[in-house]
């Protein structure tokens, strides 16, 4: 990577932020084994708190990615579970009759925003959750709901020898990949960015901003995931060199075949290979991986060009109306490219 042409971006994201795109913006370019970074704006707009390297962003559902797909299947690699398993194996109360596969792919027939959780505890949000409804006619269609990573969750906290999703992440994924900064549950509130402010509860910070995940604790397989730039560099770097105390080589190739498909998206195993709805690279091999968080995160992989993209903001800050960097992203990822011809 000619390092020199990737600074060429800083002005470029320094007059975003100057327009006011998000609070913070921190993005990471990994090329080969070369990694480059960039850093800018405010933590908190009412603060001002410079946004540097060290800043944790809550990744929101870039958690299904990173932690929960990663565990699922380092779990069926190593024999603790079985993708073809019920739901009802591990979670004996579970009515939602799916596979830890459709899961997987959100193809359980579960639905975003049936659950009216804002006035639930969190044992009401799992009854909730475990007895989830199916619409029959999207069963084996990718329909994508935090519902089915929720239950995923769950599934590795009986299926692990860690008995508990926070250690087997910080044990399996965070330590050997060096990602010391990131986890759930951030103790160094100071290093978080601010995101949505709310009648409720001013602004959130230092805590996950996902309703439901706060509910359940923080630690939960859909969202409740904090990095840092550098981390998720370390992430794209392993995934991209297939490192095997992350997976084994044969899992990585299995997760750029597509497993599920409509003619608007195709599916594999958590991540996404194709969506007409969301932008990649005008210059996107074949095999590419990519998934987005509600916060403002985007994760892109592609295998033949050797690249990864980790994109993180806090768009949401003050208010998730805010969807400029949506917008934007498009001429990010052409401005990225431009430079890694």
């Amino acid at each position: 990577m000619k390092l020199t042409e990737l600074n060429q971006l800083n002005p470029y994201f320094d007059g975003l932020l100057a327009d006011g795109l998000v609070p913070a913006l921190s993005v990471c370019v990994v090329w080969h084994d070369d990694t480059w970074v960039y850093h800018g704006g405010v933590k908190d707009l009412d603060t001002k708190e410079p946004n540097g390297r060290d800043t944790l962003f809550d990744l929101a559902s870039l958690t299904k990615v990173i932690a929960t797909t990663t565990s699922i299947l380092q779990l069926r690699d190593e024999g603790f579970l079985n993708l073809q398993d019920p739901l009802k194996k591990y979670l004996p109360d579970c009515t939602v009759e799916a596979t830890v596969e459709q899961c997987l792919l959100h193809a359980t027939g579960c639905q975003a925003g049936k659950i009216d959780y804002r006035y639930m505890n969190g044992q009401q949000l799992r009854e909730a959750v475990l007895h989830h409804p199916q619409a029959e006619e999207l069963i084996g269609l990718p329909v994508y709901s935090d519902v089915n990573f929720i239950l995923l969750g769950w599934v590795i906290e009986q299926a692990s020898p860690y008995h508990s999703l926070r250690k087997h992440v910080e044990e399996r994924i965070l330590k050997p990949l060096h990602m010391q900064d990131s986890g759930f549950c951030p103790e160094d509130t100071k290093r978080c960015c601010a995101y949505e402010k709310t009648a409720e509860d001013g602004t959130i910070r230092g805590r996950v901003h996902d309703g439901k995940s706060f509910r359940l604790g923080g630690v939960c397989g859909h969202a409740g995931l904090f990095a840092t730039v550098d981390d998720i560099a370390l992430f794209l770097h392993a995934f991209l060199r297939e490192e095997p105390q992350l997976l084994a080589k044969d899992t990585f190739r299995e997760l750029y075949e597509p497993h599920i498909s409509t003619p608007q998206r195709i599916r594999t195993y958590g991540w996404i290979l194709k969506d007409v709805d969301r932008p990649v690279p005008k210059r996107a091999s074949g095999r590419t991986l990519f998934h987005t968080g509600f916060t403002g995160n985007y994760l892109y992989i592609d295998k033949e060009r050797d690249t990864g993209i980790g994109i993180l903001s806090n768009r949401i800050h003050p208010d998730r109306r805010d969807r400029r960097i949506i917008e934007q992203l498009q001429d990010i990822y052409d401005h990225i490219d431009a430079c890694l011809e």
